[in-house]
């Protein structure tokens, strides 16, 4: 598969590092090479008269991006005159589990927690969805409900998007401040702890955006405001320990978003 330039002026360098990968609601797709590439590999899957979504396309999407990623690797190697072999022979393998961190911990308990509104909400939207199609066209109300159950459903998909990226976000970004501590080179140091603080942002920005949902879902449904209200208070500690154990997320930029 042909692969894209991405030192073309048109990407912006690392704008996929720290977004939250829902490129159906991103505004910067056009400026994102990892977006371009993934739109060129499926429409030559296309040409080939091949369903880019199947399971065989997916596996040689991730095969081909990992070998492109290889490559990127061993040209920016060259360019500065580094033995990649080499760094590998002499580097130590730094591995770390952030898991059991307090702020991991809290963010698997909000991954679950969420997980079982989740269904509740499904269920509730499934139920009301079938009542306004009974109505439609003989209660006056039912359009009105039928545009706010599209709000909720909405909410609900914002809930789901991030509920599960958002742990594994604070899992890079502790893993990546692990990482830094022992570091003797100022510089790694601080590029180490960068990492943390973007993913943190990352998180801490999905945590909002989740929390604006479930504050739509609160006044709602009556049935669902004490899950709501207990969710969104779980929300609110999760963002406050980001703060407490990464302060400058809030001063880091996302290349292409905080410039």
């Amino acid at each position: 598969m042909k692969m894209l330039d991405p030192t073309n002026k048109r990407f912006i360098s690392g704008i996929y590092n720290y977004c939250d990968r829902w490129c159906e609601r991103c505004a910067k797709t056009e400026r994102c090479y990892l977006y371009a590439q993934e739109q060129a590999d499926r429409a030559e899957y296309e040409a080939q008269g091949k369903d880019p979504d199947s399971d065989e396309a997916a596996m040689e999407m991730v095969h081909q991006n990992f070998q492109r990623t290889l490559e990127m690797l061993k040209q920016m190697a060259q360019e500065q005159g580094l033995d990649l072999d080499k760094l590998a022979e002499e580097a130590p393998v730094e591995r770390v589990d952030p898991r059991g961190q307090p702020l991991c911990r809290r963010a698997d308990g909000y991954r679950k927690k969420a997980s079982q509104f989740l269904k509740r909400l499904r269920k509730t939207l499934k139920t009301e969805r079938a009542g306004i199609l009974k109505r439609a066209g003989v209660v006056p109300s039912a359009e009105r409900d039928a545009k706010t159950l599209a709000e909720i459903m909405d909410a609900y998909e914002v809930i789901a998007w991030y509920h599960m990226q958002i742990a594994v976000k604070l899992n890079r970004a502790m893993s990546s401040k692990q990482r830094s501590e022992p570091k003797e080179d100022p510089e790694m140091r601080e590029i180490t702890l960068s990492d943390g603080n973007g993913s943190a942002k990352v998180a801490y920005l999905g945590l909002s955006n989740s929390m604006v949902a479930l504050q739509k879902v609160y006044a709602w449904d009556e049935d669902l405001r004490d899950e709501a209200l207990a969710l969104l208070v779980e929300a609110e500690k999760l963002r406050k320990s980001i703060d407490a154990e990464f302060p400058g997320h809030r001063t880091f930029k996302r290349p292409g978003f905080d410039d």
